[in-house]
């Protein structure tokens, strides 16, 4: 999974990730990621496909821009 910081503010990241089988699974990113990088990429542990990812699911951080936050396969 790949994130672009798309503005210069930092900010935690939070991901909503379902897998096919309907798993539901939260990461936590701490804002200190965005230091040097302002792209940051991690692999998400499982077996199955991945159905979509949502960063900031419950619609908590500030967001300009809210149409880009869920990637569906």
């Amino acid at each position: 999974i790949t994130l672009d910081n798309l503005e210069k503010m930092a900010m935690p990241v939070i991901l909503e990730i379902k897998t096919v089988s309907g798993k539901t699974d939260r990461i936590k990113l701490p804002a200190e990621i965005w230091e040097r990088n302002t792209s940051w990429t991690f692999v998400y542990p499982t077996k199955e496909a991945i159905e979509s990812v949502t960063y900031d699911p419950d619609k908590v951080l500030p967001d300009f821009n809210p149409t880009n936050n869920v990637w569906k396969k």
